[in-house]
């Protein structure tokens, strides 16, 4: 099995579920690499223990700036794949297994992702096509897709190309801008369908090809 490197970035608002993310991580089997990146070292002590290196990106945990945290840990990722996710993430029992018994053909690699009540998340999905900002079937692609910044595994190479925005944060598209540049580079975003995870945010819901907040209604019209 081949060594994935967990590259978690964190603002250390939420230390407990950065602690259950890191709980999930360090179950799932075979060799691993974790690394934490964003707010101070003496925040996360209780969480970021021995097997975590710590890339300190203090302004960008308090800025938002998600791509500058990533760029950051993906640069110290010494595994044959890199798993890029957010700090609410929750890997499922098998998830590197199956991400590392899915087929060769892939750059980038986005896997299932739930909601805590069982609906998809933005895990595979499409946006600036005919289809507009939705989620796609599992079996279907189209010339849009793109991963959500929130989970997703690439292989080494991809970093010296393809890098995050630095000054892009929160609700500012910093994932659909990187896999734009996925594309321009002609790299290959693909889709595990066995490897399941939870994005811990119970405020989200599914509601038909997208997602809401579950206050929220959604026009069905397209």
């Amino acid at each position: 099995m081949r060594r994935f490197s967990y590259c978690i970035i964190t603002n250390a608002v939420r230390a407990s579920k950065l602690a259950a993310t890191l709980r999930a991580v360090r179950f799932q089997s075979g060799d691993k690499d974790i690394i934490v990146c964003g707010a101070p070292i003496k925040a996360l002590k209780d969480v970021c223990i021995d097997d975590v290196r710590f890339v300190s990106r203090e302004l960008a945990a308090r800025e938002g700036r998600l791509g500058c945290m990533r760029n950051a840990a993906v640069t110290h990722a010494v595994g044959d794949l890199i798993v890029v996710m957010d700090d609410d993430i929750i890997l499922k029992p098998g998830w590197a297994e199956a991400v590392d018994a899915h087929d060769d053909e892939w750059d980038v690699l986005a896997t299932r992702l739930l909601n805590p009540d069982g609906t998809r998340y933005w895990d595979w999905a499409t946006n600036g096509g005919r289809n507009g900002h939705s989620l796609l079937p599992y079996d279907r692609y189209d010339d849009h897709v793109y991963v959500t910044g929130g989970l997703s595994v690439q292989k080494p190479d991809v970093r010296i190309l393809a890098r995050w925005n630095d000054g892009l944060g929160f609700y500012q598209n910093e994932d659909g801008d990187f896999s734009k540049r996925l594309h321009s580079f002609g790299m290959r975003i693909r889709f595990c369908e066995k490897a399941v995870a939870v994005h811990d945010d119970p405020t989200n819901t599914q509601h038909g090809r997208w997602i809401v907040k579950k206050e929220t209604q959604h026009d069905d019209a397209v």
